[in-house]
């Protein structure tokens, strides 16, 4: 269980512009409503994907409208007058043939979405994929997007239940190249299966 106490103190003390949260219940969505004073602004994340729950991002910064042809997963943000497309993404695991090849296709949909290379855009989400292995590799080369990854300094999202340097990054965040890294972390277990990745991007 996330005690959503946990994470209002994790929030004031790094005081991030965004925050998404990833596989939210109904009741869990409840209750972020009483971090509204912080986060005036949220979005419904609902994907189209069998099986994947649902995740919401909260926002110190206004969402641009959506339109009914809009996609429900991009989150369209103006902060200082620039647009960011936040794209919520949580990829299936790959533990069968089948949720392997749904993965491709899931691949495939997001590669689609972001054709348009000159905008600013963020995927955030849980990939199911190492930083190492041939299937990332290949998406942030066919997709021009970034990442930025430090062998001394690893950040280790899953399992959070075993000591960091047991685990593995599965969870990340990707940028287009007028987008830059500045620091990048983890946080400690807050009850759930994955540690919340913390990072500073400017553009």
């Amino acid at each position: 269980t996330v005690y959503l106490e946990d994470l209002q103190e994790l929030i004031l003390k790094e005081n991030p512009d965004v925050v998404h949260f990833q596989e939210i219940t109904s009741n869990f969505k409840d209750k972020t409503k009483s971090l509204k004073s912080i986060f005036p602004y949220s979005f419904l994340v609902q994907y189209k994907f069998p099986g994947i729950a649902d995740s919401i991002i909260l926002s110190k910064y206004p969402f641009k409208e959506k339109n009914d042809d809009d996609d429900s997963i991009i989150a369209k943000i103006i902060v200082g007058g620039t647009e960011l497309d936040i794209l919520s993404v949580h990829l299936y695991s790959s533990w069968s043939k089948h949720r392997f090849n749904s993965a491709d296709k899931q691949i495939q949909i997001i590669k689609n979405m972001i054709k348009d290379k000159d905008r600013n855009l963020i995927l955030v989400g849980d990939f199911n994929m190492t930083n190492i292995s041939r299937r990332f590799i290949s998406f942030l080369d066919e997709t021009n997007l970034y990442t930025y990854t430090s062998y001394l300094h690893p950040t280790f999202t899953w399992p959070a239940y075993l000591p960091w340097y047991f685990g593995i990054q599965i969870d990340h965040i990707l940028f287009s190249e007028n987008i830059k890294m500045v620091k990048k972390k983890t946080a400690e277990n807050l009850g759930s299966d994955h540690r919340a990745l913390i990072v500073d991007l400017a553009f």
